[in-house]
């Protein structure tokens, strides 16, 4: 009764096109999104899903979720391809797809 606790709040995210719901870890930092994103672009999903699973401690299934919306190929949405107006986590205009434009 007598402990403190500090509650962190986390930014959960929605994606229309695919319907999942995901929650990015609260000590996901910038430079940990541009590594992710880093990754991805250059050595594909399987070392992606690697890493986000041995740095975060997650699951394959919740370390996939995230892996799939990140822009492959930046400022373009991994949806549709069309571009993407903002960088970060952002919806696309045309296809309202959730991307992590890291």
């Amino acid at each position: 009764m007598g402990e403190n606790r500090i509650m962190e709040i986390t930014d959960v995210y929605e994606c229309p096109q695919c319907k999942n719901r995901i929650t990015l870890p609260p000590e996901m930092t910038e430079q940990d999104q541009e590594k992710i994103a880093q990754i991805c672009r250059s050595s594909g999903k399987i070392e992606t899903l690697k890493y986000i699973i041995q740095k975060f401690k997650l699951g394959l299934l919740e370390s996939k979720v995230i892996m799939i919306h990140v822009s492959i190929c930046q400022n373009h949405c991994i949806h549709c391809g069309n571009k993407l107006l903002e960088t970060g986590v952002t919806y696309c205009p045309s296809c309202s797809g959730l991307n992590f434009n890291w």
